[in-house]
């Protein structure tokens, strides 16, 4: 809640966290140290990284070119996963957007807040400025996006959303004076009650890259990249990137929260010059002595007060002079002799535009810390122009310490171009409260998204304790409790002073998960035989509420029992005693009782409780049934009734109750049921010991208990009436709590209200395991043992198996620090999602002090700059193949070239060079000197020819294979490819073929030899380090010598297909082409036909209808309409054909304006004739849309053996074609559109028959335009919401089902495209985004697993079929079945891969969220197939039965 008051007189405001990155400075400390040492953070950029900035060559070499930068390490990176961004969009989002996001999350956490949890209203004043980010996102998206990403108003906006921040949020823009103007309108904020706290501040990043500038004269930038306030030397800024942030409160407030302060702002004021200067960019002396003067005053102190003033300091001619002019104006007259430091850390870091403050700001901050003014950056001799008057420029450092008579203060300006101008003033913090030092153990927690963020968070907190200036453990365990956010992957941490802190922080830990959902916690109370001497010192000596419980138990328990000593002193006299039932039970009722209050006090209310015998008691207490005096006086009478017993002994045995119950002895009895094979046996010492000794001759674990009874068993009857009246006596009541019984192992209800209840407690077998799979039905049961030691957790695990978990509060019984043990559980709950009272673990005031930050995990989202006539491109969806010719170029020819077909190549080339290698086709392997016989399409013969050359020393650099030149060769390349993958090789491979594209337009064309261009982008998608390319050869030519074949062969590798003509070679690419506007006018009935279901059937459909045209489907997916019900039935609401099914009928007309030919549509007569049926009814069809399934439905990796069903469906689709094209050839209709794929120019892992089979469509659809009277167009489409999910690499966007019938319609308008590439926006940006090379792995760079939670096996074949599927895919030796797909480097591809392979394996649908989103694990995937699989059986029994029932009743019906 806020503490504001109106009236509050004290207008300080605190500044109580910060962050930056800041040129040259990851962070303020990096930043405090290139101030310290006098050193600049801008630095020259080389021709790479200018190269990578896409900086022309003409630029770079232009005299005028100044190459010089200034930013923060990773200025394009953005931790986008932290932030729930996917890669598209963090690359529309401006870097500024993305830095100040980080900064205020650090900023934050710097502060010692977490934004979630604290009650505080926050506000958030930021500035930014006029970024080119805008200008390279503008056409990558719609604007509206793309302005939310960019508009400098939104930073503000887009940190209040994602920190959940409900106080102002307010953008600024004042050009240079921004990050000042926002801390102005911050500290008013917090002033006048609109917010408790506030993040202000602002960031400046218009270069993400390192790139320099062209210098213009008269301009205001440095000629020379170097930035030099106030000297003489001075000629321009250097304009620069970084972002600073700082946390504000009320200093009152920060004093009371015992918040880290590391300065106080004492006034601030704003203005602008009016129109009293000569032009709007010009400084104003007037206006800036004005807002000098006013932010004295607002500080209310006089310039003497100040020490050192920080300038705007712009190393320009016309600003400094002007600024020094207005200083003296201002400050002169009240300085009263003393002279006052300048410093201006432009010097430094260059001018940060609306950042420009901020950084000095924070080297303001840091100086007071470090008590030292650091000198300005190449600052030698003072600048002539300007009147320094009482103003030093610092030359040199200077010693600034803290003064009691005096307060250190500073002022700090910022001059906004366009006369807004802002002047702060600055006071030393106070110094801070003293604390109590370190007390005993401290939990240390940490939490990270992912793993890889955790382990570099625990070195860093590391590396800060061991600074000296490290603050006091408790204040740091104070801090990470109470002020970081709690993440997914935890680490917990328990040490007793500094040392042991970094001594466990340098050894690491296991990484642990909250559990999925809200814990259900239960407290679980311990039973006799964990008991030892001493086990409550360190809890009863550390913690107050354990302490007074435990005390408040004391004192109601007879002193003749003398637990105190026994409980408190582990050296007392005569520890044994503990051990006597009379002593144990009421010592181990008065320590869980206060133990449970210890953890109800830090936040642990349990929704269930379960003890174990004398454990029960502790939970009747704690739920109402005996009120705390009673349940002592229950527990003693109980304890001294069963002392008096004869004695016996009790055995632990792993076997089963049912094997128990066969085979015990008389007078032994089953004492307790623990768990599914764990009971414990009780009766006479010598039977007992005689079971022992039988079980352990028969190899079955068995262990005698630590007891000198044999309880819960015929052995207690004497205890029974002495006890029932005292139970008599006592006041019971129904249980307020849930709690479970040992009797029945169910919940306890009004049954334990009677005494009767408590005797069957004593005498009958304790049912923990019951009970413990009662609790196994709560959503998430977390269970607590308090009490000493860890059994019944153990116990409790055979019940668990993989659902809960279990923490013990005291694992080793206290023997060593039980303060410490306690602290660590509490780690443990901490870590599993228990929300806790951080405060009850800490006595007396603690501060929240600085520590590092979260330590983001950056990846480049950089764009490159918009390339001319790129913007037209972004703005078509329609890409047309188009071939040029290549001039003249230096050859490249390879070191060592392996020729695949060489026979042939060199008849046509007229000549091999010497060294080449050649090969043959051979049935059998063969081989001489550079000559060898293999098999085309045999893997064993490739791997036999790498293993030849490498004996003999030859290392192949090309590959030029010629077999597509004697027909289809994809199967012959796809041996190449896997032999090559398994020999780790990586050459660069040419395919060389003939007929397969039109460049001409007069090729003879050869669709089987064209389908080996589908594998050039597949195959460095799966080979490590294969680069591939095609030539394209024209067949008229193959009959003689080839001109210029060797030349093409060795031309250079820059990208693109090739072709060669007439000696001349070409190379094909693709341009934008405006289509739209133009309708087709389709009039009458259109055929859609293919499969229908699996591919853009319905979409085609849905359109048709729209038209209010007729619709004849045929094709596979789609049986006739009399069966559709009975299809409905039978198949779930998943399947494709049932879907197609629903959307046909809410279409209407069905059989009417709707006619479905059910058939094989390879059948060019079966087609023809049903054709010709449907045409008499409705008319001749105006145009065909030829589709097929889409890219998932052909995942087949080539380290997988080819499938024959991906084949058989591949063939059925050019049959179709072939049939298709035999029926138009008699028909008019005028057009036909074909669908092909994207895969063919973008690939995808695992398609390489797919794209294959699409380059086959293309050629065959290129060479039926040639002869049909139809128009046939074949449309190589993007990634389809209709279809699949595998070719959208990479964050593509999918079409929709309206977006592929807009398409199809403006292609069939513009019928002399023949082929054309459809996909939203820019197709070069589509094909950079997909061109990512297959993971390459050497013998010192095996991938391994990488995270640090323990490796869990499979535990059943789903888990053992998901978890390989996972690791081969990811190219692990291992992954374990709780591992995060995602955390071990996974994508939404490779999510998709997976998918589409076990639902061929396990044939259920699996959508591929499942992966995605719901259960990114090998245990959440098999158990989504479990279920699936016995849903199926389940529907399948139902159908079964339904049939069965049928039949018998028609059987049944009379004739």
């Amino acid at each position: 809640m806020s503490r504001f008051q109106p009236s509050d007189a004290d207008r300080r405001i605190a500044i109580v966290g910060l962050a930056a990155r800041l040129p040259g400075a990851a962070d303020a400390e990096a930043f405090w140290q290139l101030l310290d040492a006098g050193e600049s953070g801008l630095r020259r950029v080389d021709a790479e990284e200018l190269r990578a900035a896409g900086v022309s060559e003409a630029l770079a070499g232009d005299a005028r070119y100044v190459p010089f930068w200034g930013g923060p390490p990773e200025a394009d990176g953005f931790d986008a996963g932290f932030f729930g961004y996917s890669p598209r969009d963090a690359e529309l989002l401006d870097p500024q957007q993305r830095m100040f996001l980080e900064c205020a999350w650090n900023a934050l956490e710097d502060a010692g807040y977490d934004s979630a949890r604290t009650s505080a209203r926050i506000g958030v004043y930021a500035g930014a400025s006029l970024s080119s980010h805008l200008l390279k996102a503008a056409h990558r998206a719609d604007g509206f996006q793309v302005g939310l990403a960019n508009i400098g108003g939104m930073v503000a906006a887009r940190t209040s959303f994602h920190l959940d921040l409900k106080g102002p949020s307010i953008g600024v823009q004042t050009t240079c004076s921004s990050s000042l103007v926002a801390l102005h309108q911050a500290m008013a904020g917090l002033r006048q009650g609109d917010c408790d706290m506030a993040i202000a501040g602002a960031v400046a990043v218009n270069l993400a890259r390192a790139e320099g500038y062209l210098h213009e004269e008269e301009s205001i930038a440095s000629p020379d990249g170097t930035c030099r306030p106030f000297d003489a030397g001075a000629a321009g800024t250097v304009f620069a990137n970084g972002a600073g942030v700082v946390v504000l409160k009320r200093l009152a407030d920060a004093v009371a929260d015992g918040d880290t302060i590391h300065g106080v702002l004492l006034g601030s004021a704003v203005n602008n010059d009016g129109a009293d200067k000569v032009s709007l960019n010009a400084p104003s002396v007037a206006g800036q002595a004005a807002v000098l003067s006013a932010a004295l005053a607002s500080a209310g102190i006089a310039a003497a007060d100040v020490d050192l003033v920080e300038a705007h300091g712009t190393g320009t001619a016309l600003g400094d002079p002007i600024e020094l002019a207005a200083l003296n104006r201002a400050y002169g007259p009240g300085l009263a002799g003393r002279r006052v430091a300048i410093g201006a850390v432009k010097g430094n870091v260059g001018h940060m535009d609306a950042a420009a403050g901020m950084a000095g700001l924070i080297g303001l901050l840091m100086a007071l810390r470090h008590g030292r003014m650091p000198r300005i950056a190449h600052f030698s001799t003072p600048n002539p122009k300007c009147s320094f008057g009482a103003f030093d420029p610092l030359a040199e450092p200077r010693d600034w310490p803290r003064d009691p008579a005096r307060p250190r203060r500073a002022g700090l300006s910022s001059f906004g171009i366009g006369g807004t101008n802002a002047h702060l003033i600055v006071e030393e913090p106070p110094l801070p409260v003293t604390v109590d030092a370190d007390t005993g153990s401290q939990l240390l927690v940490l939490s990270a998204k992912t793993p890889s963020a955790l382990s570099a968070l625990r070195v860093n907190l590391a590396g800060a304790l061991e600074r000296s200036d490290t603050p006091s453990l408790a204040d740091a365990a104070f801090t990470l409790q109470l002020g970081r956010r709690a993440l997914g992957h935890r680490q917990v941490f328990v040490a007793g002073n500094r040392d042991g802190a970094i001594a466990a922080l340098r050894a690491d830990g296991p990484v642990l998960q909250p559990m999925q959902g809200r814990p259900d916690s239960v407290f679980v109370f311990s039973g006799q035989g964990s008991q030892r001497a001493g086990m409550a010192r360190d809890l009863h000596r550390t913690d107050p509420v354990f302490r007074a419980a435990l005390e408040e138990c004391l004192a109601l328990i007879p002193a003749d029992l003398d637990l105190r000593a026994l409980l408190l002193d582990a050296d007392v006299t005569e520890p044994a005693r503990i051990d006597q039932t009379r002593v144990t039970q009421p010592a181990l009722f008065a320590f869980e009782y206060a133990l449970a209050r210890m953890w109800m006090a830090r936040g642990v209310q349990p929704v269930a409780m379960l003890g174990h015998s004398i454990g029960e008691y502790v939970a009747a207490c704690l739920a109402g049934v005996f009120d705390l005096p009673d349940a002592i006086r229950a527990v003693v009478a109980r304890g001294a009734a069963m002392q008096a017993c004869p004695e016996g002994a009790m055995l632990a045995v792993m076997i089963s109750e049912a094997e128990a119950a066969g085979s015990l002895p008389e007078g032994v009895e089953i004492a307790a049921v623990n768990g599914p094979r764990s009971v414990v046996l009780a009766g006479p010492v010598a039977a007992i010991e005689a079971l022992a000794d039988r079980f352990d001759r028969s190899g079955i674990g068995a262990r005698l208990l630590r007891t000198s009874h044999a309880f819960h068993s015929a052995m207690m009857e004497q205890a029974l009436p002495q006890f029932r009246q005292v139970l008599e006596a006592l006041t019971l009541r129904e249980p307020q709590l849930a709690m479970l019984s040992n009797v029945t192992g169910g919940w306890l209800g009004a049954e334990a209200a009677t005494p009767d209840y408590w005797l069957k407690q004593l005498r009958q077998p304790v049912r923990y395991g019951d009970a413990v799979g009662q609790l196994m039905e709560l959503g998430n049961p977390l269970l607590i043992e308090v009490g000493p030691g860890a059994g019944l957790i153990r116990l409790a695990r055979q019940a668990m198996r993989d659902k809960g978990r279990g923490v013990a509060s005291l694992p080793e019984s206290g023997a060593m620090d039980g303060a410490a043990e306690v602290l660590r559980a509490t780690g443990e709950l901490w870590a599993a999602g228990v929300t806790l009272d951080w405060a009850a673990l800490h006595q007396g005031p603690r501060r929240r002090v600085s520590l590092p930050g979260y330590p983001f995990e950056r990846q480049s989202f950089w764009l490159p700059p918009v390339a001319p006539g790129e913007a037209a491109e972004e703005e078509s969806w329609f890409h047309q193949p188009v071939w040029q010719r290549l001039p003249l170029a230096a050859p490249q020819p390879a070191k060592r070239l392996l020729v695949l077909g060489a026979e042939l190549v060199e008849r046509l080339s007229g000549g091999l060079p010497a060294s080449a290698i050649k090969v043959q086709r051979s049935n059998d392997f063969q081989f001489n000197t550079n000559h060898y016989g293999i098999n085309p399409e045999s893997l064993e013969h490739y791997s036999a020819l790498f293993s030849a050359l490498r004996q003999n020393g030859i290392e192949v650099t090309d590959i030029l294979c010629a077999w597509g030149l004697e027909g289809d060769a994809t199967r012959a390349i796809t041996a190449l490819a896997q032999a090559l993958a398994e020999a780790g090789l990586s050459p660069r491979l040419t395919l060389l073929g003939a007929g397969m594209r039109e460049v001409t337009g007069r090729e003879v064309l050869d669709p089987q030899a064209a389908a080996m261009l589908g594998l050039v982008p597949v195959l460095p998608q799966e080979v490590p380090g294969l680069r591939c390319r095609s030539i394209e050869l024209d067949r008229a030519e193959l009959d003689g010598q080839v001109a210029g074949l060797m030349a093409a062969i060795d031309a250079p590798w820059d990208g693109g297909a090739l072709a060669l003509r007439g000696g001349w070679l070409w190379r094909g690419d693709h341009v934008a082409v405006p289509v739209g506007g133009a309708a087709p006018a389709i009039s009458g009935p259109s055929l859609v036909i293919g499969d229908l279901a699996e591919g853009l059937g319905a979409a085609y459909a849905r359109g048709v209808r729209q038209l209010g045209q007729p619709l004849i489907l045929a094709g596979r997916g789609l049986p006739d309409p009399g069966e559709w019900d009975g299809w409905l039935a039978a198949h779930p609401a998943t399947d494709p054909t049932v879907q197609l099914i629903r959307e046909l009928r809410a279409l209407g007309g069905i059989g009417d304006e709707i006619v479905v030919l059910a058939g094989d549509e390879t059948d060019a007569d079966w087609l023809d004739t049903a054709l010709g049926s449907a045409e008499a009814r409705l008319g001749p069809i105006s145009g065909v849309f030829h589709t097929a399934a889409m890219g998932d439905a052909f995942y087949n990796p080539l380290q997988e053996p080819p499938s024959a069903e991906i084949e058989a469906r591949l063939q059925t689709r050019r049959d179709g074609l072939i049939a298709l094209r035999q029926v138009l050839a008699t028909r008019n209709a005028g057009f036909c559109l074909v669908q092909s794929s994207l895969s063919t120019l973008a690939g995808g892992r695992g398609l390489a028959a797919y794209a294959a089979a699409n380059a086959w469509v293309e050629a065959f659809t290129a060479m039926a335009r040639r002869d049909n009277a139809s128009v046939w167009q074949a449309v190589q489409w993007d990634a389809a919401e209709t279809g699949s999910l595998a070719e959208n690499l990479t964050g593509a966007r999918l079409l929709t089902g309206d977006e592929i019938w807009q398409a199809s319609l403006a292609v069939i308008a513009h019928p002399q495209l023949a082929e054309v590439a459809v996909t939203p926006g820019s197709l070069k940006r589509r094909l950079q985004m997909t061109a990512t090379p297959a993971a390459t792995t050497t013998p010192d760079t095996v991938p391994t697993r990488r995270l640090s939670a323990p490796l869990i096996a499979p535990r059943d074949s789903y888990e053992a079929a998901v978890a390989q599927a996972m690791a081969e895919m990811l190219g692990l030796p291992e992954v374990g079945v709780e591992d995060n797909f995602f955390e071990l480097g996974g994508h939404s591809l490779l999510a998709i891969q997976i998918i589409n392979r076990l639902k061929r394996e396990f044939s259920v649908e699996l959508p591929v969220r499942a992966l995605l989103y719901e259960a990114p694990t090998a245990a959440g995937i098999a158990a989504t197939i479990r279920k699936a699989r016995e849903d199926a059986e389940r529907e399948a029994d139902t159908l079964g039965a339904l049939l069965d029932e049928i039949e018998a009743e028609r059987e049944a019906t009379p004739g």
